[in-house]
């Protein structure tokens, strides 16, 4: 062998080794490349996932304003068609005795607004809806104070004075209809 057949030899040994040392290195920088590629595959996958699961929470509150809405409605439909029954009783003024009230009445939206005049003690059937305004909202308040020895207000005294109400002559609703003609005095201590 000669030398130039040797030196052929060691160079092309050397190209090898060089050869074998880029293929580590690709193959270190191949491994570094998946591992990223792997890492942003999971984050992404995890960010997905959130935004999934915030949908879906989205969704089952959307789902339950709508439910409750939807009851909301039938439980207000209800009081509709119990407010629109028709019952009998006598109006009392108790403010006017003998005299007459006139007013517009509306609950409920998609209710026409309807005109209603009552004299005092005369017998009239009206919607349950009216019978209840006309013995929930006529009265106005006295308020007065006690005081004690010293000058200082120390008791409060508060009067509902019934103005008018409707006394049912087919029905009886004790917590709507309870205190006909008498005035209501209620008593706190300061």
């Amino acid at each position: 062998m000669t030398i130039e057949m040797k030196q052929k030899e060691i160079d092309s040994n050397s190209e090898l080794l060089k050869l074998k040392k880029e293929m580590e290195s690709f193959k270190d920088e191949s491994f570094k490349l998946s591992k990223e590629i792997a890492e942003a595959k999971l984050e992404l996958s995890k960010l997905e996932k959130e935004k999934l699961e915030k949908y879906a929470k989205d969704e089952i509150k959307r789902i339950a304003t709508l439910k409750s809405t939807v009851e909301r409605r039938k439980a207000q439909e209800r009081l509709r068609i119990k407010d629109r029954e028709k019952v009998k009783g006598i109006f009392r003024y108790y403010e006017i005795p003998g005299g007459a009230l006139a007013f517009n009445f509306k609950v409920y939206k998609g209710d026409p607004i309807e005109y209603y005049s009552f004299n005092d003690g005369e017998i009239y059937t009206i919607p349950f809806g009216v019978a209840k305004h006309l013995n929930k909202n006529g009265w106005y308040p006295i308020h007065r104070y006690e005081k004690d020895e010293t000058g200082k207000s120390t008791t409060r005294i508060g009067q509902k004075v019934r103005r008018f109400g409707f006394q049912g002559l087919d029905f009886i609703d004790p917590e709507e209809f309870s205190f006909g003609d008498k005035q209501i005095v209620t008593i706190e201590h300061l």
